[in-house]
């Protein structure tokens, strides 16, 4: 990552800031606030430290408990666990999910909500796809829901994706890689209040 592109990320990203603290420090810390906070009416503090440790028991969780939010990265595999880590129980390193793990993914009402639109929007996307459409989408994350679309006798296409982080445009440049669609692609780290776009896009989504 360039210089000035870590600056930007730092000082624009707001559903994942990271923080210079290592994971054991983010869990002691939070450690420390749910007992000086003391039991509440509908949870204790034992009960309230057995969901920590569960949390943390795997790598989202972990990426949650210390950003705040979710990247490009994260976004995507809670969407394609629906496909994959539901039907297999296995991620996608190959490692089991927790029990908790499980229930975060499947059965957490945000979650499931989230991986419902994705179907709905990708079958909507789908009837857009013919010769000289633009599609673009705003923030891209790795941009699956574009790359993945059938695209068989469509020969000329765009696809433009816009993110203000930089990592999640750089795995979405490999995902069109795999995809094979390097050539009709094009990535713009911007700020999606601040656009230089006019006009030039059959379809503007949000992943």
């Amino acid at each position: 990552m360039t210089q000035q592109s870590q600056e930007f990320n730092q000082q624009r990203t707001l559903s994942h800031g990271k923080k210079n603290e290592t994971i054991e420090e983010t869990i002691e810390k939070v450690k420390q606030r749910i007992i000086e906070t003391g039991d509440k009416p509908h949870v204790t503090v034992a009960r309230q430290l057995e969901l920590l440790n569960e949390l943390v028991g795997f790598p989202l969780g972990q990426f949650l408990l210390q950003n705040g939010g979710l990247n490009g990265y994260w976004t995507d595999y809670i969407l394609e666990h629906q496909f994959q880590g539901r039907v297999t129980g296995i991620d996608t390193e190959g490692r089991s999910l927790t029990k908790f793990e499980k229930y975060f993914l499947d059965k957490t009402p945000t979650f499931l909500a989230t991986q419902e639109r994705y179907i709905y929007f990708g079958k909507i996307i789908q009837n857009y796809v013919q010769d000289d459409v633009v599609l673009a989408s705003l923030p891209c994350g790795v941009m699956r829901d574009l790359l993945k679309l059938d695209f068989t006798g469509v020969e000329n296409f765009r696809l433009v994706g816009i993110d203000i982080d930089y990592e999640s445009l750089e795995l979405a440049k490999k995902l069109a890689e795999e995809y094979d669609l390097s050539e009709k692609v094009e990535f713009h780290q911007e700020d999606a209040w601040n656009l230089p776009f006019e006009d030039e896009f059959t379809l503007l989504t949000s992943n």
